[in-house]
């Protein structure tokens, strides 16, 4: 028999006589991403010895070559894999503390062969909070931890939305990092009211949706633009607004920027506050036909009121006043924006002029411009009643945007 084959025998008849000598030991398996500590240059044995030692070790991974050991928080779950010369032993029972001489450790602290004392030798785990992402895996005193706001979150408070957390022998210094959803009057309390595009995490929707913050810092508030190609059914768009007096209705007419700051009519505004929806209308007449979802939707007097023949409806625009005396008792009373290019046109010449027209003559052009993909493509205004029922009706805008109004 050759050497080679000589081998390759003693391998075979040595694996079951460690895995009978050795409780609980799975060969070529490795527990991933639980990493309480690793301990380089010693061996299985010694190895085990660590874990022994620390009421919080469930198991280790052991790679015998080149003779590294990787103390794990918890003794099995769905994380393990096959990994080539690798040994992964779990303990039977989970102590809460380790016997020391005449004294017990508890967790975060191992007993010292040599002085027979607890010393701290790793930190407990890090707390992970909502909208953080933590990097690194190491808890051992000395290591260090990324802490960051995740994608479509910033910091709570005023400071970097990201920080280094130190395990010391007292335990985790800077580990508190508290994140909350983007949103732009969030961004505006932090001292970040740079007009751009931002990635929020909506809450509702439990989704990344981009948006546009556009802050006027002067006056200390601005619009949030959701762009509709991240716009789904679920967003719930109330998130992105803190005050609902007016709504900015933005468009392009010919090829310019142009918008409209639209209001509840001013008898009723010490009454009722304009209502926001995404692709529904509670309480509202809503757009009519089957609109393809999803689409913006603002309301003025809901239905729960009681509608009546002579009820004075409308809207202002720009402070100024664009009403009739409803003729029946149609509750249409909205605007409404579309994602979807083809909305089928409803275009009415007996429709009251000035109702009709009323937010396009009363707009000026904006002296601040928000990106061209944030506007949407088709609109309609619902003002039953002897008002109007228009969309898609011009030719000269085709392009629409609305502002959820914030203050801070």
């Amino acid at each position: 028999m050759n050497s080679w084959c000589s081998l390759h025998m003693l391998i075979i008849l040595a694996m079951p006589m460690i895995s009978y000598a050795l409780e609980n030991v799975k060969f070529h398996t490795m527990l991933q991403g639980k990493t309480l500590n690793v301990i380089p240059g010693i061996s299985f044995n010694d190895c085990w010895s660590n874990c022994e030692q620390r009421p919080e070790c469930g198991s280790i991974n052991y790679e015998q070559r080149p003779h590294v050991c990787h103390l794990n928080y918890v003794d099995q779950s769905g994380d393990m894999v096959v990994r080539a010369g690798v040994l992964f032993r779990k303990k039977g029972a989970q102590p809460t503390n380790v016997a020391c001489e005449e004294k017990t450790c508890p967790k975060g602290a191992v007993c010292d062969i040599i002085s027979k004392t607890c010393k701290v030798a790793e930190c407990r785990p890090l707390q992970i909070l909502d909208g953080v992402d933590v990097f690194g895996n190491m808890v051992s005193v000395g290591s260090k931890k990324m802490i960051r706001c995740r994608e479509g979150f910033i910091p709570k408070k005023e400071h970097d939305s990201s920080m280094i957390a130190t395990c010391e022998e007292d335990g985790w210094k800077n580990e508190q990092l508290e994140c909350v959803p983007l949103t732009c009057q969030g961004l505006a309390d932090i001292g970040h009211t740079e007009s751009q595009t931002y990635i929020s995490f909506n809450k509702g929707a439990k989704q990344l949706v981009k948006i546009f913050c556009e802050f006027i810092s002067e006056e200390k508030r601005g619009y949030t633009f959701i762009f509709p190609d991240s716009l789904t059914s679920t967003v719930k768009i109330n998130e992105y607004l803190n005050r609902n007096d007016h709504v900015m209705l933005r468009f392009i007419m010919a090829e310019k920027q142009h918008e409209s700051k639209i209001k509840f009519l001013s008898n009723y505004r010490d009454t009722y506050n304009i209502s926001f929806f995404n692709s529904e209308n509670p309480d509202f007449s809503g757009p009519s036909d089957n609109v393809t979802k999803p689409y913006l939707f603002f309301g003025f007097i809901p239905i729960s009121i009681g509608y009546h023949e002579n009820l004075t409806k409308g809207y202002t625009c720009n402070e100024q006043d664009y009403d009739f005396v409803n003729c029946d008792n149609n509750t249409n009373n909205y605007f409404a924006i579309y994602q979807s290019k083809n909305a089928q046109q409803r275009c009415y010449e007996e429709d009251q002029k000035n109702i009709r027209d009323g937010w396009k003559i009363c707009a000026v052009k904006s002296s601040r411009h928000i990106p061209k993909d944030v506007f949407f493509n088709s609109y309609e205004i619902g003002m039953g009643g002897c008002g109007c029922i228009q969309r898609n009706c011009e030719d000269d805008i085709h392009h629409f945007a609305l502002g959820l109004p914030f203050e801070y």
